[in-house]
């Protein structure tokens, strides 16, 4: 732990492709959290971490895993450097998809505001989360193009897509941690998503409560760094 320092978002400092883990390069305000993964990355092989360039800015909430798909949050607007909730750019997609070649990677370009957060999609994961074997839970106003939103309701279906709402989506109702295909983690006052996941999806919800955590602007997943997944 570090002293003053504001360490509950774990997945944006670091994230992990198959045995790799990237450093992320975050926003200067946040790089302090960077020490506290000192005793991780000293227990990992030194050819399996793998530091950006400093152009390519990317933090974890906008790298999404799914099977053999990497989607990316990003932004490319041309205020990119003005914006505050501007994280993840261009530049770091196409790097990382060169970093994984094995990778299919999509990018879904998401709406930013600095001042109003019914406006403004943080990171991808926000907005975005697959469940269970094919399923999702998607905030549809979040996607700047149509196109990208198609692209997912292509992958899943649009029968596996649950749509999150406006003010379901300021609670950060998407932003819940997978366990397993069959098991997930959610915020217990998220009543309609978690029956529908429970009654529609058949898939077990370990309710918390954790909804205090939303008001700095993540919630479940952010909280998480998964290190070793099963293959």
């Amino acid at each position: 732990m570090l002293e003053n320092c504001n360490q509950v978002f774990a997945r944006d400092v670091a994230f992990v492709i198959d045995d790799k883990i990237i450093n992320s390069n975050i926003i200067p305000d946040r790089e302090d959290e960077k020490e506290a993964y000192e005793v991780v990355y000293d227990q990992i092989a030194y050819n399996k971490i793998y530091n950006l360039p400093e152009k390519a800015h990317v933090e974890g909430g906008d790298v999404i895993l799914y099977n053999d798909i990497v989607f990316v949050g990003i932004y490319s607007g041309t205020d990119y450097a003005s914006l505050k909730s501007a994280r993840t750019n261009s530049y770091a997609f196409y790097f990382l998809k060169e970093l994984f070649p094995n990778k299919t990677f999509i990018p879904i370009e998401v709406i930013k505001h600095d001042t109003d957060p019914y406006k403004s999609i943080l990171h991808l994961d926000c907005a975005f989360m697959p469940i269970g074997e094919k399923m999702a839970l998607v905030y549809k106003q979040g996607f700047v193009y149509k196109e990208d939103y198609q692209v997912v309701e292509d992958i899943f279906g649009k029968e596996n897509i649950f749509e999150i709402t406006q003010e379901e989506m300021f609670h950060m109702n998407t932003n819940i941690f997978s366990i397993s295909s069959e098991i997930v983690v959610s915020e217990e006052s998220f009543t309609r998503l978690n029956n529908h996941l429970e009654n529609s999806w058949n898939i077990k919800v370990e309710r918390l409560s954790y909804s205090e955590t939303s008001k700095m602007g993540g919630l479940l997943r952010c909280s998480t760094l998964p290190l070793i997944r099963e293959q």
